[in-house]
């Protein structure tokens, strides 16, 4: 039989249409992140952390300033070659980013032309995060390679690729630190589900594993300026949790705050019982732990830091609403249970 048949020239075609697509939409927000915030804080302080000599916690998230001054050594024609390739780099981060949104929502869909469209959602929903929010804050180098870690890692761990998710969980901890929240998503759907000695050995290895990373990059940047270990002030004398429980004291605030996940927590808390995926239902759980985790060491409204989620809140919305333009008076089976 012929590979070059209609068919195979049609999907080829559309495939070609899709990461075209794709690639456009990537460049395009890279565009306006640069346009509307301040991307990677500025130049220099990228630099400074590609030289190894910049403010902690910023210098541990070192993996993408590491990769741009590797490429460094090929010279662009700009002003700031290291700052060039760094946002090469965003661009391509993106552009796979919204390749294994795709993946992951075919997995939940079984449709790939359905996952193709619906892929682009992404770029309705990370405005909320990035754009949105006033004053604008610092778009960092380590945002959208987290949010692509993210979603590998939850395919890697609904697929069971171990060996992949543990490549994964290892280059990601250089990223941010926020891989610990992939163990807690691993806990979330597994428990009950798989063997406790199973459970407790995987969770245990990834708990190691980040340990020493963070151990690691703590006395290799021992000297540095900035705060060691987690950042617990935002001022001299100023808790993070002090500075958000201001923030929350005034109602003015909370049209943003509300504005989390586009709203999608929304209709996804209203209609929970619609999400046909056990994984996906259980995976939501996780924003307990991880807001709470900000609330201690993070500045909570600076909304880029949950963009992490949005694929869990993007994929049970899509879930939901597929479910009730099929039926909307009945609730959708657990397709994603044993004998469902």
């Amino acid at each position: 039989m012929n590979d070059l048949s209609y068919p195979n020239r049609r999907n080829l075609f559309l495939e070609g249409v899709f990461l075209l697509t794709a690639l456009i939409g990537s460049v395009l927000f890279c565009q306006l992140r640069l346009r509307l915030c301040d991307l990677f804080a500025d130049a220099e302080f990228f630099q400074q952390m590609a030289g190894h000599v910049g403010e902690k916690p910023w210098q541990y998230r070192i993996l993408i300033p590491a990769m741009a001054g590797l490429l460094n050594h090929i010279k662009l024609p700009a002003e700031d070659s290291l700052f060039a390739w760094a946002k090469i780099l965003e661009i391509l981060f993106m552009f796979f980013t919204v390749i294994a949104f795709r993946h992951w929502l075919f997995l939940l869909l079984k449709d790939r032309k359905v996952a193709s469209l619906l892929s682009f959602s992404l770029f309705a929903v990370l405005p909320f995060h990035h754009f949105f929010p006033r004053p604008y804050f610092a778009n960092y180098w380590y945002d959208t390679p987290a949010l692509l870690v993210l979603i590998l890692g939850i395919i890697f761990l609904y697929e069971k690729r171990w060996t992949a998710y543990y490549v994964l969980f290892l280059i990601g901890t250089f990223n941010r630190e926020t891989t610990c929240f992939l163990t807690v998503i691993y806990l979330l759907t597994s428990f009950a589900r798989e063997k406790t000695t199973t459970l407790a050995a995987h969770c245990g290895a990834q708990f190691v594993i980040w340990m020493v990373i963070k151990t690691m990059l703590g006395k290799i940047y021992l000297d540095n300026p900035g705060v060691n270990g987690f950042e617990w002030y935002v001022a001299p004398g100023v808790t993070h949790y002090a500075d958000n429980i201001r923030h929350l004291m005034s109602p003015m605030n909370y049209p943003v705050l509300l504005g989390i996940m586009g709203f999608l927590w929304i209709p996804v808390l209203v209609f929970h019982k619609r999400i046909g995926n056990d994984f996906v239902k259980r995976s939501l759980w996780v924003f307990i732990p991880y807001f709470a985790g900000m609330f201690l060491v993070a500045n909570f409204y600076e909304l880029r830091i949950y963009a992490e989620l949005i694929p869990l809140f993007l994929s049970a919305f899509l879930l939901i609403l597929i479910d009730l333009i099929k039926s909307p008076t009945q609730a959708a089976p657990d397709l994603s249970r044993p004998g469902a």
